[in-house]
């Protein structure tokens, strides 16, 4: 039977398409939208297969108008915030809100594409409140219309959490001496507040930018 390492070691060269988006370190790697993935130089029978498999998925996806599918599945971590502004379009309200709490759950650095969510994140599309489940929605009806959130690290971030402790977790984890911010904001300036990771989180923009 016919294995991954079998494709890893064949020898094959890069898909073309694949060429410009190869970065050169110790280990090749290619960083291309749809697949990012290590190869050694010369065999790249398994990164090819995987691209192409891709593709197909891609297509299949477009042809079916599942574009939220596209985007979560196809589409690499760092690459779907842009694909979100490529596709937001051909998805509806809801969807929309969905993928980018999708997306903004599983993003670690959310300031390395800072305008492009700023932009996202204010959309004057109805229907923000599909970026929370029916737990998440029941959570934030519940606060008074001031709360008191918190965030580990620099003040300037969008993330912040209901939880302190998850706050100062966040301002320790590397060891960085950082501090812990603590902000009283309205409620009605709140854009999410999303426990999918059981950090309580808040989305709160304010007035910056």
């Amino acid at each position: 039977m016919k294995t991954a390492f079998d494709d890893l070691m064949k020898k094959e060269d890069l898909h073309d398409d694949l060429l410009p988006w190869v970065t050169d370190d110790m280990l090749p790697m290619v960083k291309h939208p749809i697949v990012m993935m290590f190869y050694p130089r010369g065999y790249a029978g398994l990164v090819n297969k995987c691209y192409k498999q891709k593709c197909k998925m891609r297509d299949e996806f477009l042809a079916k108008n599942q574009i939220r599918n596209l985007i979560e599945i196809v589409y690499e971590k760092p690459y779907r915030v842009n694909a979100l502004v490529k596709f937001a379009h051909k998805l509806s309200n809801a969807d929309y809100w969905q993928t980018l709490a999708s997306i903004w759950t599983s993003t670690e650095y959310i300031h390395a594409d800072h305008d492009i969510w700023y932009e996202l994140l204010n959309d004057q599309r109805g229907h923000r409140s599909a970026m929370m489940d029916k737990a998440e929605k029941a959570e934030l009806k519940k606060l008074p219309k001031e709360i008191v959130i918190y965030r580990g690290g620099s003040a300037k971030g969008w993330s912040w959490t209901l939880d302190e402790q998850v706050a100062q977790w966040f301002a320790k984890r590397f060891d960085q001496g950082l501090v812990t911010h603590k902000q009283t904001v309205k409620k009605s300036e709140v854009v999410a507040l999303l426990n999918h990771r059981s950090e309580h989180e808040i989305i709160w923009i304010g007035e910056r930018k």
